[in-house]
């Protein structure tokens, strides 16, 4: 039997993960590369992920904070 797996396209959509020190650290690096912006809902406001939003800032990507709900990143145009 043979099976061939097509590209489905574009993906997009949401996902939603309770706030976790991994994956908010990898939702801030992944963002960072994004192009346009990105919301991250439930980031783990810890110490580590802190310096990881400001690591990423000081290499130029933007973010903006409300209400420390959530991050917004956008790739530096």
């Amino acid at each position: 039997m043979k099976l061939r797996v097509l590209s489905g396209g574009k993906l997009s959509g949401t996902c939603s993960v309770p706030g976790d020190k991994s994956i908010s650290h990898r939702a801030a690096l992944i963002a960072s590369l994004a192009e346009g912006a990105t919301d991250i809902y439930n980031y783990l406001w810890g110490a580590d992920c802190i310096q990881t939003l400001q690591c990423l800032k000081k290499l130029g990507v933007t973010n903006r904070e409300k209400r420390r709900v959530y991050p917004h990143y956008g790739k530096r145009t």
